[in-house]
């Protein structure tokens, strides 16, 4: 039992060090985070408009997130930017470690069962374990997460919500499609699950989702007034769609479908 409780005790060390490491270096370094902070800033005080060039940093690194993520970012608003940016990266190793937790607790599948009932591989070696099969997944997703981390984008935070939809779809639906929607309400791109969800046939996750996302999608009416948060959302989907379909606007390829789509199959001038 002390072994087991230092372990956890020793994890939990690393684990602040490594948070306490991060909020140190983001708070004198915020990248992303700095345009969600000037931006919403700006909107609140009234010294910048919510979306176009002039929004958040200015063009590239404009505003391009819908109303609703204004109203959850407030709170970051109000501290001071480097205090933000900490609190925001501590805020994500909290969320990937029950991530990671409720991943780890997941029952083992059928075919998990097997493989590990096997019995020992030629030389007396025992199949991997459960924790040995993290070690490659880690490896590929480790330089990922530190850069998520460094940069301090929300995608995780959207990532993280559509994974816990996902986890707990069965057991809670109603959380599962709040979750999700949340995560619509955000980033377009958790959307792409709702055809899993159906396949699947999680009715309840889906039809509830499509409700708490008009929900979500309106609340800001009560900031913004009805017909504003309508104006705002033209607005958002008005750039977004410059930004991602039209041939006029100049946009870099990331990472993201559209970006891998443009380097592999047009011709990018890079000059």
């Amino acid at each position: 039992m002390f072994f087991k409780n230092s372990k956890t005790l020793w994890a939990g060390i690393a684990i602040s060090i490594m948070a306490g490491g991060f909020a140190y270096y983001v708070a004198s370094h915020p990248l992303d985070f700095r345009v969600y902070h000037y931006g919403a800033r700006g909107v609140f005080d009234g010294t910048r408009p919510v979306y176009g060039p002039t929004s958040g940093l200015g063009w590239p690194m404009h505003y391009r997130y819908p109303p609703l993520f204004l109203l959850l970012f407030a709170p970051f608003a109000v501290l001071p930017l480097g205090w933000g940016a900490a609190v925001w990266v501590v805020l994500k190793v909290g969320v990937l470690v029950w991530l990671i937790g409720a991943i780890a607790a997941l029952p083992l599948g059928e075919g998990e069962k097997k493989r590990l009932n096997r019995p020992p591989l030629r030389g007396g070696r025992r199949p991997l374990g459960r924790m040995g099969c993290w070690l490659l997944p880690f490896f590929f997703m480790a330089p990922y997460v530190i850069e998520e981390l460094r940069y301090g984008n929300a995608q995780f935070f959207v990532f993280a919500l559509t994974a816990a939809a996902l986890l707990i779809a069965r057991e809670r639906p109603m959380l599962s499609a709040a979750s999700l929607a949340l995560a619509i309400g955000i980033k377009v791109w958790p959307l792409f699950f709702v055809p899993y969800l159906l396949a699947r046939r999680d009715w309840k996750v889906v039809s509830y989702a499509l409700v708490f996302l008009m929900a979500f999608t309106l609340l800001p009416s009560f900031y913004f007034g009805f017909r504003g948060n309508l104006d705002l959302l033209g607005q958002w989907f008005s750039q977004e769609f410059q930004t991602q379909l039209s041939e006029s606007e100049i946009w870099f390829p990331n990472q993201s479908l559209r970006g891998v789509l443009m380097r592999y199959l047009t011709v990018m001038d890079y000059s």
